[in-house]
């Protein structure tokens, strides 16, 4: 298990009007939607290949092929990421919440080898006693990503969409928070 029971993603490359959909992937092979992490554990059939790994592994090409141009050789690539959403709404996993912060993204990515994220929040505000507060200013996130799988706690039904990204709100426990309200 890698993550809590409200870890559950997707790759979905079939998502009608959706940026990273197609009918067929860089090597012809029609894309689908395929389950990833289910209830916070990371499924084998959720491994993405292309018709080179897939042959490697003895296992069918999932639609994944990417190309940078026709004559690039295939890599592998997700098509629509979707983290699935709750039943809550986003008012409803604040209530419970005595201090904390909402931010819609950071500015950083993490550190692959190790699982270790620190970001600058650049859209975010102090959650105090279920109520949404002042902004924050110069304010930084550092969590472990496997941690913070496992400490997700609540996932909310609004979600966003950053291109061929899809999450919900999510409500993460035990998150170190360096900065200062504005």
């Amino acid at each position: 298990v890698v993550g809590s029971e409200y870890l559950n993603i997707d790759d979905n490359g079939i998502i009608d009007g959706a940026v990273g959909s197609a009918i067929f992937d860089g090597e012809g092979v029609p894309c689908k939607n395929k389950k990833i992490f289910e209830s916070g554990k990371f499924l084998k059939t959720g491994l993405l290949h292309n018709s080179y790994s897939a042959g490697k592994e003895g296992v069918e090409s999932t639609g994944n092929a990417s190309r940078y141009s026709y004559s690039s050789i295939p890599s592998i690539s997700t098509t629509n990421l979707i983290m699935q959403n709750g039943e809550m709404s986003i008012e409803e996993i604040r209530e419970d919440v005595k201090q904390g912060i909402l931010f819609d993204y950071t500015g950083d990515s993490p550190n692959i080898s190790t699982g270790d994220f620190s970001g600058l929040i650049l859209h975010g505000n102090l959650i105090v006693n279920g109520e949404v507060k002042d902004p924050l200013n110069e304010t930084m996130v550092g969590i472990n990503l496997l941690d913070l799988f496992k400490n997700i706690d609540a996932v909310s039904r609004e979600f966003k969409i950053y291109g061929s990204f899809q999450a919900p709100y999510v409500r993460i426990k035990n998150v170190q928070i360096i900065g200062a309200v504005s």
